[in-house]
């Protein structure tokens, strides 16, 4: 490892000190098919959805949740993968705050005109898992951080819809419902967690420009509109 390695290690551990369950937001919806056989690959930054905590009792490690919920930065790498003309695999990955914890997500794409339609459509559906983690290893060394849940899982179904403006741009449309449970721990100190079930209803809109791609979304829960952004720089191979 060198140099240039260490310090990016470090400045990312020192970035998140707590181990954190993040679902992963950036959507990257794209409903034109790839074609049995051609891929595309990204990655990209954006926001996703963390539990916010209320409060820790540094006494007895007890932690108090009260259904509210927050938004968190991740690094997401994924791709799009043709398996017959006009039907797709997703496969991603996703790091909350960088690291203190892993996320994956895989899910079907079915489109209903071919890649070099002008206008296309999907339906899609998603399954992924979120992972946190009670230490992080920073140059060899172990260091213990606060962990308030136990994960999480999700399943997502949406309908991309896409408008293709010149050879180089397009503009996607991709409303959704998303289903979460996540585990949230009853104390820091024991790995004993209560269930909470998120559910709601997202809408992005998407820009690719050659191979940028910028993504808007907004969520409602709870009678409030939470906003989520991102981009992601698109990869052929």
């Amino acid at each position: 490892m060198n140099n240039f390695s260490r310090l990016f290690c470090l400045m990312s551990a020192l970035w998140c000190l707590t181990a954190c369950t993040v679902s992963n937001n950036l959507y990257i919806a794209n409903p034109n098919p790839m074609g049995k056989g051609n891929n595309m690959a990204y990655i990209g930054v954006g926001t996703g959805v963390q539990l916010k905590i209320d409060s820790v009792n540094k006494d007895n490690g007890n932690i108090n949740f009260s259904n509210k919920i927050a938004t968190a930065p991740i690094l997401a790498i994924g791709g799009q993968f043709g398996i017959s003309k006009k039907t797709d695999i997703r496969l991603a990955v996703h790091f909350p705050k960088i690291i203190g914890g892993f996320g994956i997500r895989a899910g079907l794409q079915h489109s209903f005109w071919e890649s070099n339609s002008k206008i296309n459509i999907a339906l899609g559906v998603d399954l992924g898992g979120v992972f946190s983690r009670d230490s992080i290893k920073i140059l060899g060394s172990k260091t213990s951080v606060n962990k308030e849940t136990n994960g999480a899982l999700n399943a997502d179904f949406f309908i991309p819809f896409s408008v293709k403006l010149n050879t180089n741009t397009s503009l996607i449309i991709t409303p959704r419902y998303s289903f979460n449970t996540f585990y949230i721990r009853r104390n820091q100190l024991y790995n004993e967690a209560n269930n909470f079930n998120l559910s709601y209803p997202a809408l992005s809109l998407g820009i690719k420009s050659k191979k940028m791609y910028f993504e808007i979304t907004t969520i409602s829960y709870d009678n409030k509109l939470y906003p989520h952004f991102g981009f992601a720089r698109l990869l052929d191979f």
